[in-house]
């Protein structure tokens, strides 16, 4: 499975490519405090609040924006782990069930909009996608991180080892 469509949420209402990144870093912050992402659904741990407690554990002052960020620096590991052992763009999809017709008591379903008012075609997934790199900084041809955004990470070592 890529990176890409683990912790996807469908929604298409807002610009999920763009918003997936941001609630993908946030819950690698929550992975690494070793933190239930369950109990961030109903928003009771934002990471401001996140911050103040690691804060006060460990004694170094952090705010929710370093740990956001020490979160997409996770997150630009792990991909760069994929691309080195060959996953690239193709492997980043969406699994063709989601796209396949499905008969039920209600009739035909399929995968819409939020809305429910247009069927999602699959090059609309693939734009989806593009927006999603373009937001991460991955080449969208790809899907490897750029060695300007692990750079703008202090992850000069990962970009060498692509």
């Amino acid at each position: 499975m890529g990176c890409f469509t683990a912790g996807v949420i469908l929604v298409f209402c807002l610009n999920v490519g763009r918003l997936t990144r941001h609630v993908q870093d946030s819950g690698q912050v929550m992975d690494c405090l070793g933190v239930c992402i369950m109990y961030n659904i109903p928003g009771f741990l934002h990471l401001q609040n996140l911050a103040e407690v690691y804060s006060a554990v460990t004694g170094l002052q952090t705010t929710a924006g370093e740990l956001k960020r020490a979160g997409e620096r996770v997150f630009n590991l792990l991909k760069v782990l994929n691309v080195r052992e060959g996953f690239h763009r193709d492997d980043d999809s969406f699994p063709k069930i989601w796209l396949t017709e499905k008969s039920t008591p209600d009739g035909k379903e399929y995968l819409e909009d939020y809305y429910r008012q247009r069927r999602l075609e699959p090059q609309e997934l693939q734009a989806l996608l593009d927006d999603y790199y373009q937001e991460r900084g991955w080449d969208p041809l790809t899907g490897c991180p750029t060695p300007e955004t692990l750079a703008g990470l202090g992850l000069e070592r990962a970009a060498e080892s692509l």
